[in-house]
C-alpha cells in the first residue's frame, strides 16, 4: 500500500497564484515519502522560476518521468538537468522520434524534443527508456 503522494503542479497553461508563469505545457511534483519525481518539464520558460517562486530546490528532484516526446513536455528538461546533475530519466524509447504538428494550408512544424539525446546526456540525463510499466516509486508506475 502506498504511503502520502503529494502531487504539485509547477507548470500550465493558466495561474492563479501571484508570481508563477503560465505557459503551454505541462509539470508536475510528484512527492512520496522516498523520492521526488518530476513528471514532464514544461515547454523549458515557467519550469525553474515557478519552483523557485514556490519555495522548492530543484535539486531535491530524484527521478524525472516524460508523459511523451512534445516540446511543451520536454522542453525544460535540460535546464532542470544542468542544474541537479545526473537525474535518472524514465521515458518511452519514442521520446526522441521526430514529432509535427501539420495544420492545413502551413508547413509542418516540429514540435518534438527541443534537444538531442547527446546534448541531454551531457547535461546530467541519465534515459532509462522502456516499452514496458517502471515504478518510479511504491504507488507510481510509469506506463512505458
Amino acid at each position: 500500500m502506498a504511503g502520502t503522494i503529494e502531487i504539485i503542479n509547477l507548470v500550465d497553461n493558466t495561474v492563479t497564484t501571484r508570481g508563477l508563469i503560465a505557459e503551454h505545457g505541462l509539470a508536475f511534483l510528484v512527492r512520496t515519502g522516498e523520492k521526488t519525481i518530476l513528471f514532464d518539464t514544461g515547454a523549458g520558460g515557467a519550469i525553474v522560476q515557478n519552483m523557485l517562486s514556490l519555495g522548492l530546490d530543484p535539486r531535491e528532484i530524484t527521478a524525472i518521468a516524460l508523459s511523451h516526446g512534445h516540446d511543451d513536455h520536454t522542453g525544460g528538461l535540460k535546464k532542470i538537468c544542468e542544474i541537479t546533475g545526473p537525474l535518472p530519466v524514465y521515458a518511452h524509447p519514442d521520446v526522441f522520434m521526430a514529432k509535427y504538428r501539420l495544420r492545413e494550408g502551413e508547413e509542418a512544424r516540429y514540435i518534438g524534443i527541443p534537444w538531442s539525446r547527446a546534448e541531454l546526456e551531457t547535461s546530467g540525463a541519465v534515459f532509462h527508456l522502456s516499452r514496458q510499466p517502471v515504478e518510479l516509486a511504491e504507488g507510481i508506475v510509469l506506463t512505458g
